[in-house]
């Protein structure tokens, strides 16, 4: 079975999808350093190596698929780096952050009010939120990349 939106980083996708999700990563990178950093929809975890590697203090990678963060696990996991199963509207179990993350998520929620409420209580005073949304007008869906999550 494979899920749409999480992306591997084994050359199976399209070159400019990867370089797409490595640049949100790395532009977040710039906030991290020292930081307690959560990963909102981290999927295979790739992104959660590169925040704890741009410096994070720690990083904890939520997903709610549990293939994806039993891959993340396998495949990802560093010093401080921590993957669990989780939804992106439940979040109140995790603590503080100092920065969250979540790119190419909340056009997919239900309630992305929900989502934002609770990100805002766990972010620290003077915290940062890091979001990315795909342009309606921009890119064809039929670029979504797939993999076996």
């Amino acid at each position: 079975m494979k899920f749409p939106e999480r992306i591997l980083l084994d050359g199976a996708e399209k070159p400019e999808i990867v370089h797409q999700h490595l640049a949100r990563y790395e532009f977040a990178g710039r906030f991290v350093r020292g930081k307690r950093v959560l990963d909102v929809a981290c999927g295979s975890g790739y992104g959660a190596a590169i925040l704890r590697e741009a410096g994070a203090a720690y990083v904890l990678g939520v997903d709610k698929s549990e293939s994806a963060v039993e891959y993340a696990k396998n495949h990802n996991s560093r010093d401080s780096v921590e993957f669990v199963f989780g939804t992106s509207e439940n979040l109140s179990p995790y603590g503080e952050f100092d920065v969250v993350v979540s790119f190419e998520t909340i056009e997919h929620l239900t309630y992305p009010e929900t989502f934002l409420a609770q990100v805002t209580r766990l972010l620290s005073p003077g915290g940062n939120l890091i979001i990315s949304t795909p342009a309606r007008q921009h890119g064809s869906l039929a670029d979504k990349p797939q993999n076996p999550f």
